[in-house]
């Protein structure tokens, strides 16, 4: 199966002084890989498009 993934249909927050980016406000990622592993299980791999999302510290957890 092949997915398209159409870059005008992402919506994400506006930034600047008046509204800095927050924990919540989306990281647009591209798909650059895809791995088969199971029948039933996939791996992707993510690359950011603009800043990359910071490494988490130990008990935090990134949402996909």
């Amino acid at each position: 199966m092949t997915t398209v993934h159409d870059p005008s249909a992402v919506v994400t927050a506006p930034t600047g002084p008046d509204n800095p980016a927050g924990p919540m406000v989306p990281v647009i990622h591209r798909v650059i890989e895809r791995r088969i592993e199971q029948p039933d299980t996939i791996t992707l791999v993510l690359r950011p498009v603009e800043a990359p999302l910071p490494t988490p510290r130990p008990g935090q957890f990134t949402m996909l």
